[in-house]
């Protein structure tokens, strides 16, 4: 906590030492580079967007934008942070649903025959794959007759009569 809040600079990935330095007035840079919500919706509440880093890259650009600017100012969060948990407790409180508009039980429904169809979709998929399988397999044999009948020793002797017989068709 001391080296956190008495730093010159905080770079590193963990949000929890982001909050940690940026509440004692330090200077930071997260390394999003696992692209966690959680890391750019804090940056983006202390108006820093450019302050959390998901390309390593672009680090030093990161480091170069915060290093000489104000810290942040984390007292007009805390307000809406307090307003926030206590909106939260009083929905425990309630037992209140919160206002989403979604319907949990519609949604388990949905999820669960969105689950069935594509177990279906699946199963399809591998019967396609077998009857694939199985047609091309009958269908070597069949070439395979055709080509055997077409140089069978009878095929070549009767040409000839085949082809009589064409010409008076």
């Amino acid at each position: 906590l001391a080296v956190l809040s008495h730093g010159a600079f905080y770079i590193g990935s963990s949000l929890h030492g982001a909050i940690v330095s940026t509440s004692y007035g330090v200077r930071a840079v997260v390394c999003n580079v696992n692209h966690y919500n959680k890391s750019r919706g804090f940056m983006k509440l202390l108006e820093r967007e450019d302050a959390c880093c998901e390309d390593m890259t672009l680090l030093k650009q990161s480091f170069d934008l915060q290093v000489n600017r104000e810290p942040a100012d984390i007292t007009a969060l805390t307000k809406r942070i307090h307003e926030h948990f206590d909106r939260m407790a009083e929905i425990i409180r309630n037992r209140e649903q919160p206002e989403s508009g979604f319907d949990p039980f519609q949604i388990s429904e949905q999820l669960f025959l969105s689950s069935n169809y594509e177990l279906g979709l699946v199963r399809l998929a591998d019967e396609r794959e077998q009857r694939i399988h199985e047609l091309e397999a009958e269908n070597t044999i069949l070439r395979n007759m055709y080509n055997e009948t077409m140089n069978s020793t009878s095929w070549k002797i009767t040409a000839p009569l085949r082809k009589l017989k064409n010409r008076g068709k």
